[in-house]
């Protein structure tokens, strides 16, 4: 394989797995370079994205973070999208986890939405399916996020505004928006496509609930 910098890898494309090979590409997708980690980084600046600015990055788990432009029209797999705002120099990650299945994506997203956001006054994470009537079978279920999960994302960059649009959420998870012991900068909102909104399985009991019993102001 041949080496770049210290953290990716890249895979020629000779040597690619069935795996790898399984992810269907769409039809007008750009030809994006796979590569794997060499070592988990703990920072979003442990990567030079202006170097890798479209390139796709193998995970174990056999998902796939894919970081470009339009990502969601690159694969015709069940995914979610995201952008994250605020990087050095102003820079705006604009990418998608792909995988078979709901369990595995939220796995990746824990591990990629938890990398260290370095400090800045717009950091923002935004989440979001695209939902078109033709794809709904790709749009990544939100109820596969673990209470844990969600309270890891949040936890780990705590100072940066979360843009979550889309998702039927769980009394345990939506919960966990509502206890964290810091103010949350949140805003829940709708993709502004047919996925439909953010919403709750119990209306919003759970929430709302959870709020009453703060002693600290929650935003």
């Amino acid at each position: 394989m041949e080496q770049n910098g210290d953290l990716l890898e890249l895979f020629p494309a000779e040597e690619l797995s069935h795996l790898q090979k399984a992810f269907r590409r769409a039809k007008e997708s750009d030809e994006l370079r796979m590569y794997r980690l060499l070592r988990e980084p703990t920072s979003l600046d442990d990567i030079d994205w202006k170097k890798y600015r479209q390139i796709v990055i193998w995970r174990d788990n056999a998902t796939i973070i894919c970081i470009c432009k339009y990502a969601v029209a690159q694969y015709h797999e069940k995914n979610v999208c995201f952008k994250i705002k605020g990087l050095a120099g102003g820079r705006t990650l604009e990418g998608a986890i792909y995988g078979k299945d709901d369990t595995k994506i939220a796995e990746t997203a824990t591990f990629f939405w938890s990398l260290e956001h370095p400090g800045s006054s717009k950091a923002c994470l935004e989440t979001c399916v695209y939902g078109f009537d033709d794809e709904r079978r790709f749009d990544f279920d939100f109820a596969a996020l673990t209470a844990d999960q969600l309270a890891k994302i949040l936890d780990a960059n705590p100072n940066r505004r979360f843009h979550f649009a889309t998702g039927t959420w769980r009394p345990e998870i939506s919960s966990v928006l509502a206890t964290r012991p810091y103010c949350l900068n949140l805003t829940l909102t709708k993709s502004g496509t047919d996925a439909g909104g953010f919403t709750f399985t119990d209306e919003g009991s759970a929430f709302v609930n959870a709020l009453e019993q703060r002693q600290s102001t929650f935003g």
